[in-house]
């Protein structure tokens, strides 16, 4: 648990300060230059990473017997393991709630607010920095409780923000709606993971992980 919610924090430092840079940049939806920086920056990971693998001695990540990981074994581990297939239903249900944070605020604040796109970013930001402030005080919170606790309490707290978006009169009631938010899926998150780590078999570790990219369809 602490590791998958250290790797959620880790990645939100990036979306923390990739928007504000974007404000400051002047980027705006016309613009190729936030493409061109991604891939410079996706480009420089990749060499990063090749080079993390030599200097640590890196080879291959593997448990046991080789495993071949493809879509069509990852259908037929979902149809054989009935708490994997009620497992994904469930997340692709808090997919659902989580997604109309990326999706339905972004054409929200377009529609309703002058210079919304900036304020979107300035969201996403309170978003992200809720997590990098909050993060290490909820891993040793959710240290404590089971993966499965930490799910009910981060789908309570998903409930709460989403009524907080759809009561949210100004900017400054959304991005307290959006730190309630924020934490549900700071408990939501690392705690789906962690609970796949425990129910699949180690010969079949790439497959279940594969197989949890399924509840992205909410």
């Amino acid at each position: 648990m602490k590791a998958f919610s250290l790797r959620y924090i880790g990645a939100n430092i990036g979306f923390a300060i990739g928007p504000l840079i974007g404000i400051v940049a002047g980027v705006t939806a016309s613009s190729r230059l936030p493409f061109i920086v991604m891939s410079t920056i996706l480009l420089a990971y990749a060499l990063f990473l090749q080079w993390l693998f030599r200097a640590f001695g890196v080879q291959e990540i593997s448990i046991g017997e080789k495993e071949h990981v493809n879509l069509a074994g990852a259908f037929k581990a979902i149809q054989s393991d009935r708490v994997l297939l009620l497992f994904l239903f469930g997340g692709l249900l808090a997919t659902v709630v989580h997604g109309q944070f990326s999706v339905i605020l972004s054409q929200y604040f377009e529609l309703e607010f002058q210079s919304g796109l900036a304020y979107l970013m300035l969201l996403w930001s309170v978003h992200s920095g809720v997590i990098v402030i909050c993060g290490i005080p909820l891993v040793k919170v959710m240290e404590r409780l089971s993966p499965l606790r930490a799910i009910v309490i981060g789908s309570l707290f998903f409930a709460v923000g989403v009524i907080g978006f759809a009561s949210s009169f100004n900017f400054m009631t959304f991005c307290l709606a959006m730190i309630v938010f924020t934490i549900g899926g700071m408990f939501l998150i690392p705690a789906e993971y962690s609970i796949v780590d425990e129910i699949t078999p180690n010969h079949m570790r790439g497959t279940y992980y594969g197989s949890l990219n399924f509840t992205s369809l909410g």
